[in-house]
């Protein structure tokens, strides 16, 4: 869901309920709590928005007196700013400050007008699609297309044939920092996708160059001291290569190199 406010931008996905609102924010972004109902609070004696992080006991953020004055306590004085309606707004909220938010309404008795749990999560890293060849024929192969992300992997084998890939379906696991990776196919194209509740990165490579029919590429020889030997470069088909498609959806070209003594190296640029 996204807020505009005059301040930075509030992005984050809740889940609303009657009093309890569930908050994933970003790490570094702001959030507005708000009471949905200021018109009824009213013939109170405190306002306090309060917060009780885990392991930790409740502590005062920001207090509304009788006459709506404000007053911001402790150490969020530089991190809490009041705003209209009794709402404060929360800036650069990092990892430490996930816990539960309430606001309490001092009467003859005392009242929760609402509550938040939020959730600071830091953004997804880049994910990478990787084309690695299983099998081939004239008109048809078989590939593994793997999703990387920093911290894990996940794999599924296609069958291409004129241009159109069938798999075992698509796949999708939990990664060990909580995120969600996808891979899965579309019309023209096959997807990685790596989220969370605030955040995604996504990798796409063209079916059409899953399985290329004629593959031509760049031939050099080179000697043991990687000097040039001979200049001339000549188109021919080698054995078809690892591809690697990166998160903003380009392709990276490989240039077959064969030594002087007869090994084979690949060289991406």
């Amino acid at each position: 869901t996204l807020i505009n406010c005059n301040v930075s931008i509030l992005l984050y996905f809740f889940i609303l309920t009657q009093k309890s609102r569930t908050l994933f924010v970003q790490t570094g972004k702001d959030v507005l709590l708000e009471i949905m109902d200021p018109d009824a609070v009213k013939d109170y004696i405190l306002l306090a928005w309060r917060v009780k992080k885990k392991e930790s006991k409740t502590e005062l953020l920001v207090s509304f007196s009788s006459d709506k004055k404000p007053t911001v306590h402790g150490r969020y004085t530089k991190t809490a700013f009041p705003q209209t309606n009794f709402s404060v707004i929360l800036k650069n909220l990092q990892k430490a400050d996930s816990g539960l938010y309430d606001a309490q309404m001092t009467t003859s008795e005392q009242v929760i007008l609402v509550t938040y749990n939020i959730t600071v999560l830091d953004p997804v890293s880049p994910v990478k699609l990787t084309v690695e060849p299983v099998s081939s024929s004239p008109d048809s192969c078989n590939v593994t297309v793997s999703c990387t992300t920093d911290d894990y992997t996940i794999s599924s084998t296609l069958t291409c044939t004129n241009q159109t890939c069938t798999n075992q379906g698509d796949k999708s696991e939990i990664t060990p920092s909580a995120a969600h990776l996808h891979i899965y196919l579309s019309d023209d194209s096959i997807t990685c996708n790596h989220s969370n509740q605030v955040n995604w990165t996504t990798a796409t490579a063209p079916i059409n160059l899953l399985c290329p029919t004629n593959p031509g590429k760049a031939e050099l020889f080179m000697s043991m001291d990687h000097k040039v030997k001979h200049n001339v470069l000549r188109t021919f088909n080698p054995p078809r290569p690892n591809t690697v498609y990166d998160s903003v959806e380009s392709y990276c070209p490989v240039i077959y190199i064969r030594l002087s003594v007869c090994k084979t190296y690949y060289l991406h640029i």
